[in-house]
């Protein structure tokens, strides 16, 4: 007999005893509740809603229809991650108590809750209970039946959780297939996504430094949880590294990490891919003389920057560079002299700069820095690092005595500007106040009537 059959017959009844006299209101009461909740998990469990997505939607069932303050429930079966949901204060040592006899088949009685065994198959998965229960609901049998109704169809529950988790390996691999040279942090999270759900997992988290978006990508779903995590690390190319952390419900197994390291190894061998593409397009966003960004890459490197403080509600921070006195070199020196200062400065920015700032000549001898994720004070400190190597970078190709200097504007996003022309023009223009003051320091751009101005060091 079905459950809307038995609820009939029992309904129905409750339905004469009630027309003949013989039953109480309270009593019926009881019953209606008792149907309502049963009907209710039913239509849930035809849902065939996720494990997480069950627990707690069980508890609101139960507390919808009788006045329960606290109440718990936890689901532990193997492939699947622990659901757990509370209502109320229930306590912890309750839970462990609970749980720790209904898994062992044998549920304890505990004059502090009303709790109840719940089943997948003939395999004891779990508990439901309730405490500080009124008199007339700790004696009935409304948890045991609710109880009894969720292991009716928790097996089913399991089985479709199991086949989803076994899939999302399947998922993370069609993700990895669709990269392409426009990915970007929607495809990472989809591929988080995709990770969190394989079997065990309750969480995964991924990192991607790449200068060409402007910043650290972040991508992250589930749980961060505290338990046993797994760390897989990808070297994709030069100055792009990608590391992806997975969190388990419990000790993971050899059969838990393959489809993850082959995911991430994947993913890691499509970003590979992508970037060797990329060279070509790199090729193009080069200066011939000094193997740093043109003016294009740099304009793309500013977009970038832009769009992922946007997304981080972060700031990013420019550089404007010019040496001082250049006319000089190249009209007393040579212009054969004058390439070489000017290889010589590029390779001192590209090895003291972070791997995901980016160096470019901006034309002539004037050179930008874009520093994601700094704000002023931090690049006013690296205008100045960098300010004392100058002089030591080009005094090779030198003669002795000759020292070479140069002036230095700051502006950050979106403190001196609201888009990358406005902060790069901010940051000319300190360029300027630099050389106005006599070469060789750093500018911060103006916010109002002052500018901040740091002297560098003279060699």
């Amino acid at each position: 007999m079905n459950l809307l059959a038995q609820l009939e017959a029992s309904n129905g009844a409750t339905l004469d005893k009630l027309r003949s006299g013989e039953v109480d209101t309270q009593m019926l009461l009881l019953q209606l509740l008792t149907t309502s909740c049963l009907l209710e998990i039913t239509k849930l469990m035809s849902a065939r809603v996720d494990v997480a997505t069950f627990a707690p939607a069980a508890l609101e069932i139960l507390t919808q229809f009788a006045p329960v303050d606290s109440c718990s429930i936890r689901i532990q079966a193997d492939d699947v991650p622990t659901a757990r949901a509370v209502v109320g204060a229930f306590p912890d040592a309750l839970d462990a108590e609970l749980f720790e006899s209904s898994i062992a088949g044998a549920m304890v009685t505990s004059i502090a809750a009303k709790a109840s065994m719940l089943t997948a198959g003939d395999a004891p998965v779990g508990y439901l209970a309730a405490t500080n229960l009124a008199d007339a609901i700790a004696n009935s049998d409304l948890i045991e039946k609710m109880a009894e109704q969720i292991s009716v169809g928790l097996n089913a529950v399991l089985e479709a959780e199991r086949t989803r988790r076994k899939l999302a390996a399947s998922r993370a691999l069609e993700i990895v297939s669709h990269i392409d040279e426009q990915y970007g942090i929607g495809d990472l999270e989809q591929f988080v996504q995709a990770l969190a759900a394989l079997p065990n997992a309750i969480g995964a988290r991924l990192r991607l430094q790449n200068a060409r978006f402007g910043g650290p990508l972040n991508a992250k779903s589930g749980v961060m949880g505290d338990g046993p995590s797994s760390s897989h690390s990808v070297e994709i190319e030069r100055r792009v590294t990608m590391s992806v952390e997975l969190f388990w419900s419990n000790e993971t197994r050899a059969d838990d990490l393959a489809p993850f390291t082959n995911a991430v190894d994947s993913l890691g061998a499509a970003l590979g891919r992508v970037e060797r593409n990329l060279r070509l397009t790199d090729e193009v966003e080069t200066d011939e003389l000094t193997g740093v960004g043109n003016r294009r890459r740099a304009l793309r490197v500013l977009s970038s920057a832009r769009a992922w403080a946007e997304r981080e509600e972060r700031c990013f921070s420019v550089l404007m560079f010019d040496l001082d006195y250049f006319k000089k070199v190249n009209d007393t020196l040579g212009h054969g002299v004058g390439d070489q200062v000017l290889q010589r400065f590029a390779a001192m920015l590209s090895t003291s700069i972070r791997e995901y700032d980016s160096a470019a000549r901006w034309g002539g001898e004037e050179f930008l820095v874009v520093c994601p994720d700094t704000d002023q004070y931090q690049a006013e400190s690296l205008a100045l690092r960098l300010l004392a190597l100058v002089g030591e970078s080009c005094a090779p190709v030198l003669p002795e005595g000759w020292n070479q200097t140069a002036s230095i504007g700051i502006a950050s996003y979106p403190m001196h500007g609201e888009n990358p022309t406005t902060v790069v023009n901010a940051a000319d223009e300190a360029l300027y106040q630099s050389k106005d003051d006599g070469r060789n320091r750093a500018t911060v751009a103006r916010l109002g009537a002052n500018a901040r101005v740091v002297a560098g060091r003279s060699r």
